[in-house]
């Protein structure tokens, strides 16, 4: 995680911590609208990562499409750190 007494590297808002580099980062809440309209459901900021995956993976979609969110949420996390670093 980058140095805390700088803002954040990518939108350079903010003091930098978990919940805003991979949510609230107006650069990682883009990558969740794309997420969330390809999956075609309301995207909503939750306040933590986890409340976000509850949120994402409670559509009723089915087991496969589960698999597939399970997917796109560990490369979306992945990428948002790579950014980050």
């Amino acid at each position: 995680m980058p140095d805390m007494s700088r803002g954040c590297v990518l939108c350079n808002n903010l003091m930098e911590n978990s919940v805003h580099s991979f949510i609230h980062c107006s650069f990682a809440a883009k990558v969740w609208y794309a997420v969330f309209k390809w999956f075609k459901v309301v995207c909503i900021l939750t306040p933590d990562l986890f409340t976000l995956f509850t949120y994402l993976n409670g559509f009723g979609f089915g087991s496969k499409v589960r698999k597939g969110i399970l997917v796109i949420w560990d490369a979306a996390i992945w990428s948002l750190w790579r950014w980050h670093s």
